[in-house]
Parts: C-alpha cells; structure tokens; sequence
C-alpha cells in the first residue's frame, strides 16, 4: 500500500473551522488500497496516476451529500457501499506525522461529518480533467468518516447511484420496472384484432395458439358492440353491460370522460376461486371510437400488486413502466391497473411511465425519468426489470423475463369441458392462468427478505468499526447483497418446490378422491389425519415417499 503527501483543501463546514472560509492540510496523507485497484475498483489506480504526478494541486473538496434525516436509517458506509459495488473502499486519507499540525481541526471535520451524517465529495474532473474524466465516467470519491480512527475512507460511485440506493434504503423496497404488452397485459383494437386473426387462420382450432384464436373470436363481437355504442350484451357478462363514465387526465393535462367496461373473470368447478384475469373495453382517445380496445389484463397481477404494496415492511413501492407503446395507451393502461393510484400516483405518471421509444431499454432512463441516462454505463442496485423480452434491454440490466402472456385456455384445465358442445360454441372466459405472475411474487417475496436481511447484517457490521479506534483496508471483509444470484437461487428453489409439490399431489390423488367420497364423514377424516401427521411417531423425513404416505391415508380412510 503506498501513501502520498498531499494538500487537502477543505471548504466543507466553516463553522467546524473557527468560522475559517477554508483549511489547508500541507501534511495530509492519501493511501490507495491496491487490493481495491487490481480486483475490485480499476478507478484508484487511474487517480492514483493522476494524483503522482499533479498532487501539488491538492484535493478540493467541493461539495458534500447529506444522509441525515428521519428517513435515512442506515450508515453513510453502508450506502457508499451499494452504491459503488465494493464493500472495500478504495482510498483512505488522514493527517501524516506523529504530531501533525492543525490535529484538532481535522478532528472536528470528521466528528461533524460522523455525527452529521455528511459525506465530503471530491470531484476529480474538476480538478484535473483528463486523463481521470474517460475512466471516471462521471463518479466521484465520497469520504465517509470515521472520528475514532481520525480518517476517512473512500468510496468510487456516480451520483445518479448514489441517489438511487438513497431511495431504495430509505423506502425499503427494490425498483420494480414492469413492461406492458405481453408482460401484464394483450390489448386488440378491432384493426389488430383482424389483423392477428387472418394471420392464425390456417391454425388447427383446438390445441396450442389456436385457443387463443377461439378466445379472440369469441370477443370480437363484443369489441364491435363496443365501438359502435359503448355497450356490450354478452352472456359472459350477464347479458347487456353499460360504461362506466370514469373521469380521467389526459398526457396533455386535459380533462375527459372514458366509457369504460370491465368484467373480472370467474372460472367453474374446483378453478372457482382462481385467478383468471380482467377484461376491460376502453377507448384511448375518448372521441375517437376507433381507438376503442379490449385489455386481457394478466391473471396474477392483482397479487402482484398487493405484494407491491405491503411486501416485507415497505414504506413506499418503487414501481415503474417501461414500454414502447405510445404515451396515451400506456397511461390508460397502467390506470387500470393500479386504480386507486397506489403504486404509482396520477401526478407521477409523466416520470414514471417511460413509453414510446425505439431505443433499447435501461433502468436508469426508466427509473429516473430520463432518455439521456440510457447509455448510463453504471450497474443500479436493487432495480429489476419485469419483461417478456430480454433483448430489447441493454446488456447487463436484470430483468425477470417472464413468460409472454397470451389470453388462452389450457386443454388439461379444460379436457373435460372440452368434449362438450357448448364450449365449442362458447368457450369458458378464461384469460389464462396465473401461474407466472404467482410464481414472480413468490420469489420476490423470499428475494426482498433475503436482501433486507443482508442490508441489516451490512449495517451491524458498519457500526462495530465506526467504534474502532484503529480501522485499515483489511477490515472491510463484507460481501454486498447482489439481487442477481438471490434471485436465481430463489428461482431455483422454488421450481424444485412446484415439481415436488405437483408430485405430491399426484401420488395423493386417489387419497384425496377417497376423501371428496366420504362427504359428511371427511371433517372425521381430516382430523384423523391431523392426528397422525403431528403424533411423535410421525416422521416429516420419512414422507420423500409420497407414494408410501399416500397408502398410509387410503389406509386410515378405510376404517372411517
């Protein structure tokens, strides 16, 4: 590890300076962690360089971040941290010397910037400009004090990172970027809808897209009642359905009416209480009728949002749309969706639904509402992307890629009511099923706890070496949260849970069908099962052999 001499000019908190405009200290000293700059952070040694050979201009410190506050809970070590990647940081600075001069002053910048939660901030283009601004990319160093060591440690990061984790921490939620199209939603204007199904014409009727053309055929009619008079007669709907008037606010700030039919799917049978989707008619443009869609809105997504609002202690969802469909169509939307405004209010729409644009994807130009960030060459932390596409994302973002939905029947679902000749005349209103959506949830529910889990281990770890007296680079042994691997472990685990828990079922199928036989007898049944599945003689470890599990019941079923 080498250490340079250099000049640190302060202007950070005058008033911490006996009201000094500014402090220079001729005998501060910078050292660079050269595990940092060979493996983790390539950025010290490109300063490093550059400090070698201009360090008689001293370090500026021309401006700082503030983390203090009701709603920042957690270190300014630990965001530092998130936010450049590196739980190690790359630069330490102090006073030289066994006495050095101006001790107490140094003493005091680091015991405000402690107990203040303020970071100082060196810009490095500032001072020097090439060759640092091609590698810097815009980041800055940010010191984060520690009063008991009398130092700083530094950490490399951008800006637009650091205001990113600033949020995720302080709301406790991840970033959530949803596309639309085939990822929430299937919406057909009358022209598409034509259009799709010329082009499945020569599809077999009864298996794979096919049931998408029946599905699609069977509400054609229902979009044409629609666009002539904002009405709808449809057995599916309980016979003739009238609009609802719904006030909404253009993109362009006007106010109008939308007529706006919406009908939430039931299923038949044992399906009864499953989620099968919405469907919604609804003109984009409210006086021109030839805007007029149906929406097949994903079943799932009512979950999904639930989880999004209340999921592991949140404080506030952070949820975005990225689509490139146009402004008007993705507003409309996303209203439907999230009626009420909870995960994304009608004032931020203008920031937070990004829409029409050809150009690849990113989570930065999504997350903060700007198309300039789209090449922003910096990893965002606790963001994801929901998509049925990877490819129209740039490299390297993470992004859940769900499968793409398409309003369907499933022939094992519906073998039985497939023989029948109803359905051939009118097919069940089904919109699909909600397994992807359900199965999304359910890794990010273990995903987010996970996360927060790693987060509060980070913080108590902070927390011990601000109390140190002596802190060095070797200290700082933490690994960081990485969203990708939780979530493919989680991903994992869960699949191998479906499989084994389909198996399950299967095996205990006839057990079960002995049970649905027994009728007023099976309250008995259950809790003689009940019984034995919390006796000591019961071993949760035996039971791997479902088939073995599923003879015992039959066999205690018998004697009932």
């Amino acid at each position: 590890m080498k250490e340079l001499n250099f000049n640190l000019l302060l202007k950070l908190a005058p008033r911490v300076f006996r009201d000094q405009e500014s402090l220079t200290f001729s005998d501060a000293i910078i050292s660079f962690n050269d595990c940092a700059t060979e493996k983790e952070n390539p950025l010290a040694k490109c300063v490093r360089d550059a400090f070698e050979g201009t360090r008689q201009k001293g370090l500026n410190i021309s401006s700082s971040d503030a983390f203090q506050g009701k709603d920042f809970e957690n270190s300014c070590m630990v965001y530092l941290q998130l936010s450049s990647g590196c739980a190690k940081p790359s630069v330490m600075i102090r006073l030289g010397g066994m006495f050095p001069r101006d001790n107490s002053n140094f003493k005091s910048l680091a015991n405000f910037c402690s107990t203040g939660k303020t970071v100082p901030v060196i810009d490095f283009e500032d001072s020097w400009g090439e060759p640092c601004r091609a590698q810097l990319g815009g980041k800055r160093l940010y010191l984060c004090a520690f009063p008991n060591a009398d130092c700083f440690y530094g950490w490399f990061a951008h800006p637009r990172v650091i205001e990113h984790v600033k949020e995720t921490l302080n709301n406790r939620s991840l970033a959530y970027v949803f596309d639309l199209d085939q990822t929430l939603v299937q919406g057909h204007t009358h022209q598409s809808m034509c259009k799709y199904l010329e082009e499945k014409k020569e599809e077999k009727s009864s298996e794979g897209m096919g049931l998408c053309k029946r599905y699609l055929e069977t509400w054609r009619p229902c979009l044409d009642q629609y666009r002539k008079g904002f009405w709808i007669r449809h057995s599916f709907l309980g016979g003739l359905r009238q609009p609802e008037t719904q006030m909404v606010q253009m993109s362009t700030g006007r106010n109008a009416e939308r007529q706006v039919i919406e009908h939430k799917l039931q299923n038949v049978g044992s399906d009864r209480d499953k989620d099968r989707g919405r469907i919604a008619f609804t003109c984009i443009e409210p006086c021109d009728r030839s805007t007029a869609m149906v929406l097949f809105i994903r079943p799932g997504w009512d979950r999904v949002a639930r989880f999004l609002q209340r999921g592991n202690g949140r404080k506030n969802a952070m949820v975005y749309v990225s689509t490139k469909g146009q402004k008007e169509y993705a507003w409309e939307v996303w209203r439907l969706l999230d009626k009420k405004g909870d995960l994304i209010p009608r004032s931020d729409f203008g920031r937070k639904i990004e829409s029409g644009s050809s150009q690849r994807k990113s989570l930065a130009s999504a997350i903060f509402g700007d198309r300039n960030l789209l090449n922003l060459n910096e990893r965002l932390p606790f963001a994801i992307a929901i998509d049925d596409r990877v490819d129209v994302w740039k490299a390297g973002e993470e992004v859940y890629n769900i499968r793409d939905y398409t309003p369907h029947f499933h022939l094992k679902m519906h073998k039985d009511v497939l023989k029948t000749p109803a359905y051939v005349n009118d097919p069940l209103p089904s919109s699909g099923d909600s397994r992807a959506l359900d199965q999304f949830t359910r890794i990010m529910e273990v995903a987010e706890s996970t996360v927060w889990s790693q987060v509060k281990d980070l913080e108590g770890r902070a927390k011990r070496l601000m109390n140190e007296n002596m802190v060095a680079f070797s200290d700082f042994r933490d690994s960081l949260p990485h969203l990708p691997s939780i979530m493919k472990k989680t991903y994992k685990e869960d699949t191998e849970f479906q499989e084994k828990l389909g198996k399950i079922m299967s095996d205990l199928k006839p057990a079960l069908s002995s049970l649905k036989r027994l009728g007023p007898k099976k309250t008995a049944a259950l809790e003689r099962i009940k019984v034995f599945l919390s006796s000591k003689g019961c071993h949760l470890g035996a039971m791997e052999d479902t088939k073995a599990l599923a003879e015992v019941f039959e066999g205690m079923l018998k004697g009932i």
